[in-house]
């Protein structure tokens, strides 16, 4: 740097010097807020977007805590309902017979339709069928009977007062309009349709369904 160089910049600093003091400490004040701005930013603004992540993250977390909270708040509840499930389910499973004990409820079947006065013309096993739920299949016994109204409805509630499970289904009746007939006869064809439980042995792999919940459900008397 030449004397010439040296003798300008002390020329421009001896100006600032002679600046009246408001002058200069308006420069000092802008000096030390453009200082200011670059601590805040390079300091004081990455914290302040650390914090509100923070707050972001615990706000989802205190949610989570208050859903598990929820959630384990409800265990014995859902407990208790699979207790409740699983003794109706054993309560239903105890209406269905095993395979050594259909030849005696189908005979029960048809010695229930003669006490009650039904004349058998019909009773025809037919080949059991498998079920959706897999526990239990069915074992249906197409039959037709003849007898009075009152024989029929005899018919009907005795089966419904057996230990195991037999249903009436497919029911129609037609009347016998011979005028030598006293009684009103009547002609039903039907199914007597039972269920047999299906012990493990025997059951297809199993393939639950996503989200199914809950025992399976057992056959009903209707």
């Amino acid at each position: 740097m030449g004397l010439e160089d040296k003798i300008k910049q002390l020329m421009k600093f001896d100006s600032v010097i002679r600046m009246p003091l408001k002058t200069k400490l308006g420069m000092l004040g802008g000096a030390c807020a453009v200082v200011a701005g670059l601590i805040g930013y390079l300091l004081v603004y990455p914290t302040i977007v650390k914090k509100k992540e923070l707050e972001v993250n615990l706000v989802e977390l205190t949610a989570k805590v208050e859903e598990q909270r929820k959630i384990a708040a409800d265990i014995p509840k859902f407990k208790k309902e699979k207790e409740e499930l699983d003794m109706k389910l054993q309560l239903a499973l105890k209406q269905l017979p095993n395979g050594k004990e259909i030849p005696q409820l189908l005979e029960k079947i048809g010695d229930a339709a003669v006490k009650s006065g039904l004349s058998i013309k019909l009773f025809r096993p037919q080949p059991e069928k498998s079920t959706p739920e897999g526990f239990y299949s069915e074992v249906p016994v197409s039959m037709q009977v003849e007898g009075s109204f009152e024989a029929m409805y005899a018919f009907c509630a005795k089966i419904a007062k057996f230990d195991r499970i037999v249903n009436v289904v497919g029911l129609t009746i037609k009347g016998d309009n011979s005028p030598k007939a006293d009684i009103p006869m009547l002609k039903s064809d039907f199914t007597a349709l039972t269920y047999r439980f299906v012990p493990e042995s025997e059951r297809p792999p199993e393939t639950p369904a996503a989200g199914a919940k809950g025992a399976p459900a057992a056959p009903a008397k209707k």
